[in-house]
């Protein structure tokens, strides 16, 4: 029956405001957010660009929401999850999620900035670490493969741009050092993590000229 219900569920978020008004008013933010926790992959992306939707349209009240500590909580959890797991990182999943948090961070600092000091960056980090120092899993391209690396660092870089004090985020999560070592092993065809990996050194040394 849940596969039937998820889908109706977020067809109604995405219709219209009185629709949004309705399932806010009967807890349906809370709803997608626990069952962002406990479906199948596939099912996440829907609702992931669910919230990320609702968020557009409502704005204020949803950010505060999202701001709060068990919403960060269960959001880090998801994506932790999702970094940590050959399985989405060979699959369409990771890339779609990666988009949809992208998005959500763009429209709103405070989320950001709550999912950054609340833990994020390190499970973001990890696939980028992992194929640096040789951990990855044999036969998984995961968070090496150079599309999922660039979305990867394009997020941290949304992150720290929003970090009330960058000079503490280049130094707590050691960004500098996975930063140039990528700078040092990409190939060729990998020029979309290059530039983001520029991007973000040039970012780090502006601040710590600063």
């Amino acid at each position: 029956m849940r596969s039937y219900v998820v889908p109706l569920l977020i067809g109604m978020a995405t219709t219209s405001s009185s629709t949004r008004a309705k399932l806010w008013a009967s807890n349906g933010l809370d709803i997608f957010l626990q069952l962002l926790s406990t479906e199948d992959p596939q099912m996440q992306v829907g609702l992931m660009r669910t919230l990320d939707i609702w968020l557009a349209e409502d704005h204020s009240r949803v950010e505060n929401r999202l701001c709060q500590r068990e919403a960060i909580s269960q959001l880090i959890e998801v994506y932790s999850r999702l970094c940590k797991s050959p399985v989405s990182a060979r699959s369409p999943v990771m890339p779609q999620m990666l988009d949809s948090l992208k998005l959500m961070l763009g429209r709103s600092s405070k989320v950001a900035v709550a999912l950054a000091t609340g833990g994020l960056v390190p499970p973001l980090l990890e696939p980028l670490t992992a194929g640096l120092t040789g951990q990855q899993q044999q036969g998984t391209s995961g968070g090496n493969a150079p599309i999922l690396r660039a979305k990867l660092l394009e997020i941290v870089r949304i992150m720290y741009q929003h970090y009330p004090r960058p000079k503490e985020f280049i130094m707590k999560y050691r960004i500098q050092d996975v930063l140039l070592r990528l700078l040092e092993t990409e190939g060729r065809g990998e020029d979309a993590v290059k530039l983001e990996a520029q991007k973000l050194l040039n970012a780090f040394h502006i601040n710590v000229l600063l």
